[in-house]
């Protein structure tokens, strides 16, 4: 059976309470599309494409977890002369939800022209065997699923851009009618989050895959009513000269920030946290930064506020400093919202574990949401106008290191500690007291220096909001930080030791010229729009750290989950995927600027998603001039010019 991919899902698991009320639309099952029987009665069958299951199945994508073969399904499925089967006994789940798990014989089983039929007859029959057995060992209240997939569900898929004239000329036109066709029928309209054009398939060589329209709509459409919408669009594709392949699936586009969360043992907040060492004075691009509060979600649980990168500094004329240049860093609104009155958490809507029973949901486990802005607050209008220097006096400060890593690295400081000085007779005394000193001096250097205020970084100068566009429709969603003297930092890009770290192949690294020297200004005539198609870009984030990634000249279309209460218009944005086995962009790497080979800066990473079975994910980010004319155009004189610090 082919290796399922380990579960990447840009959600981090939190650790908060629980809200025991209407699943969320993530959890929801599927309309049934036929049904069975067994000795409780009538069971619902959900039949579609690759896939059949029972009870009705939840929406991919579910995570697996691998306990032991059952032996029954091998002889059903023997007898249904389905060869070439994998069975085993499993909890599926929600991604980073583990209280959704559900006792799961999964299959694994090549798809043929006759599977729904053959499989459902498998299910049904598999499925009263379950429930009879569970009955006669009195446990009715225990509900084990049933559910068969095909290979291509659990295979690895690759990405890569399309390098074709031809077809990006037509791609606006072909984007439009996709979207015409979803907004046409009643299962898809108003739940696209996005439409893309790339290369997407099962070779690991990725320019063989077939040229894809990935389509990806939010959990409120199932996908038991998608067969007719599939349909319409395959069919309009086959008018096409382009022989496109169409992939439709359940994801949402995210901002990525990381979620204002408590920290979790299992949930690394990011790359390199400065576990190991001083916290240092000096904050420089790429370096994490957080808002300076905890956050009081609407049931009284206390939670980190939101944090991201700082990806660069830049240089300002404002009227007011007289023709002198200042300088601020540069991140993007939505990481720096949780530090503007108004902004609220609410847990994410929740179900128990094994419905039917009484088994409690883990209080550690359950996830948090942002929730829309308290009503008429300062929050609900910054996200309509944006913010200015005069209207930002009562936002919270920034911080560095953000409160989510420095409480993730006491904690494990501590953790260390006490691992070691457990056993402490058995081990030796002195031995214990030798490896805990450094660690014991280390975890007082990181609180002494929250404590004393050392990790002020700044305050708010400007933001952009949510509802600004550029005329070719791209988002603008940017922040500026007046960093406080002593703890502005410089633009200085990594040096090439650690990019042959990250990636032994040279070709996925900057050129020598482009490593170990300060972020260089965007030369005339260089843009990110003028980018040829393929071509690898650079960025350094907080969660990643460096990263590789391949520029795609085709424009996506893009809903975003996070300004959904906006009601704003889809937006057009340029795509980047990730170099095999790692993201270009992942939470708490929004606000990383993206560079060339050259250090040359060209964009503003903002949000991205990651398709089902691949680990490489989209980004999406927004050239650098757009965003030098919108800060510049935002403060109606009061900014009169801007550059890459110097």
């Amino acid at each position: 059976m082919p290796k399922l991919p380990p579960g990447h899902f840009w959600p981090t698991p939190p650790n908060s309470e629980p809200s025991i009320s209407r699943p969320s639309s993530r959890s929801q099952r599927s309309e049934q599309t036929a049904s069975g029987s067994s000795t409780r009665g009538q069971f619902g069958i959900s039949n579609v494409k690759y896939r059949v299951g029972a009870p009705p199945l939840r929406p991919l994508p579910l995570e697996t977890g691998f306990t032991e073969d059952c032996a029954r399904a091998e002889i059903i499925l023997d007898k249904a002369q389905i060869a070439d089967a994998e069975v085993d006994f499993v909890a599926r789940h929600v991604p980073q939800e583990l209280w959704t798990a559900q006792p799961t014989i999964f299959i694994v089983a090549p798809w043929g022209e006759d599977s729904r039929d053959k499989w459902e007859a498998v299910i049904k029959e598999l499925k009263g065997y379950v429930d009879r057995k569970l009955d006669d060992i009195g446990w009715r209240g225990v509900d084990i699923g049933v559910e068969m997939v095909a290979p291509q569900l659990t295979m690895w898929k690759y990405m890569a851009p399309i390098v074709n004239p031809v077809l990006e000329s037509d791609w606006p036109t072909i984007q439009a009618s996709i979207y015409e066709i979803l907004e046409s029928f009643a299962a898809t309209k108003s739940h696209m989050t996005t439409i893309s054009l790339l290369r997407l398939g099962y070779s690991p060589i990725r320019h063989q895959n077939p040229e894809t329209v990935y389509v990806s709509v939010d959990y409120e459409s199932r996908e038991v009513t998608w067969p007719p919408v599939v349909q319409r669009i395959e069919a309009y594709l086959a008018t096409l000269n382009h022989h496109l392949c169409l992939h439709l699936e359940n994801n949402i586009v995210q901002n990525l920030p990381f979620q204002p969360l408590e920290p979790t043992e299992g949930a690394v907040p990011a790359k390199d946290t400065g576990l190991d060492r001083d916290y240092q004075r000096q904050v420089n691009l790429g370096d994490d930064i957080g808002m300076a509060l905890y956050v009081i979600r609407k049931d009284g649980k206390r939670c980190n506020g939101g944090c991201g990168t700082l990806g660069c500094y830049l240089e300002i004329k404002t009227k007011s400093d007289q023709g002198s240049w200042k300088k601020v860093a540069l991140t993007n609104y939505h990481v720096v919202r949780s530090a503007i009155p108004g902004f609220s958490l609410k847990p994410k809507n929740t179900v128990q574990a094994l419905p039917g029973t009484s088994a409690v949901i883990d209080q550690a486990v359950a996830i948090t949401a942002i929730d829309v802005p308290i009503i008429s607050s300062e929050l609900s209008e910054s996200d309509k106008r944006g913010f200015f220097l005069s209207t930002a006096t009562n936002f919270t400060p920034v911080e560095s290191p953000s409160r989510r890593n420095h409480n993730f690295n006491i904690h494990q400081l501590q953790k260390r500690i006490d691992v070691l000085t457990k056993n402490a007779d058995a081990r030796g005394l002195q031995a214990v007291a030798a490896a805990t000193a450094p660690l014991t001096q280390n975890l007082a250097s990181k609180v002494s220096f929250f404590n004393s205020g050392r990790q002020h970084l700044g305050t708010l100068f400007a933001g952009s909001g949510f509802t600004r566009r550029t005329s070719e429709n791209h988002r603008l969603d940017w922040a500026l930080i007046d960093v406080v003297p002593g703890r502005q930092g410089d633009n200085m890009l990594p040096v090439e030791a650690k990019w042959v770290a990250e990636y032994s192949d040279m070709t996925h690294c900057p050129l020598p010229t482009g490593c170990g020297i300060p972020l260089r200004p965007k030369q005339q005539g260089r843009s990110l729009k003028d980018v040829t198609p393929g071509e690898i870009l650079f960025k350094v984030g907080m969660k990643t750290g460096v990263s590789a990634g391949y520029f795609s000249h085709v424009k996506s279309n893009c809903w975003l989950e996070d300004d959904k209460h906006m009601g704003m218009p889809r937006s057009s944005e340029y795509l980047f995927l990730g170099h095999e086995g790692k993201p270009f962009g992942d939470h708490g790497d929004s606000g990383s600027v993206v560079y060339d080979a050259e250090g040359q800066v060209l964009g503003l990473l903002f949000t991205g998603l990651s398709p089902q079975q691949t680990n490489a994910g989209h980004t999406f980010v927004t050239p650098i001039e757009d965003v030098f004319e919108d800060v510049i155009k935002f403060s109606k004189g009061g900014i009169t010019d801007i550059r890459i610090a110097v």
